[in-house]
């Protein structure tokens, strides 16, 4: 766990800022042109939109550690966020009377939307892959049965990636 919130999140932020930069910087080259120069309300946009989705991440617990990956759940927080990021923006855009094209706006919000959900599906993968390989594990202690543990054990060893390990066992006879 302390490797996950030391390491592995801010990674995975930067990442994603990465991500959301990306998509603002094709947005603008694709509405403008690849020799067209960024006005400064893109670039406030830009400015905005990066330092606010780590913020609205650590404050909603968007990298916090789960186990078990619900899709559901998590492009709902995605959305929830990008959501929110959004009504920023567009608060922005609103009250500083910004000259912006919709579209640019829109292909910026379309395609930091799709990145991000991209780089969601791609941080699942690593963390299933670190997690099959004994990496980023946490330990269990099982009190049962001698017959329970092996079904539990086998259990544990077909599904790595859930990243749990067995280290202890207290046999109970009933």
């Amino acid at each position: 766990m302390k490797r996950y919130t030391k390491v592995l999140v801010p990674l995975f932020a930067i990442s994603e800022m990465l991500v959301i930069a990306i998509a603002g910087f094709i947005a603008s080259f694709l509405r403008y042109g690849i020799e067209s120069q960024i006005s400064v309300v893109h670039e406030a946009i830009l400015f905005i939109s990066v330092l606010m989705w780590p913020v609205l991440s650590s404050a909603t617990g968007y990298f916090r550690d789960r186990r078990t990956w619900n899709i559901f759940r998590s492009l709902t927080h995605l959305t929830f966020q990008w959501t929110v990021v959004s009504f920023i923006l567009l608060a922005y855009l609103v009250l500083g009377k910004s000259d912006i094209s919709r579209l640019t706006l829109s292909l910026f919000l379309i395609l930091g939307y799709v990145f991000l959900i991209i780089t969601s599906i791609i941080r699942f993968q690593f963390l299933v892959t670190i997690r099959a390989r004994g990496m980023n594990q946490r330990t269990l202690a099982f009190i049962g049965s001698d017959k329970e543990h092996s079904v539990f054990n086998g259990w544990l060893r077909e599904n790595p990636s859930f990243g749990y390990g067995l280290k202890y066992f207290v046999d109970i006879q009933l």
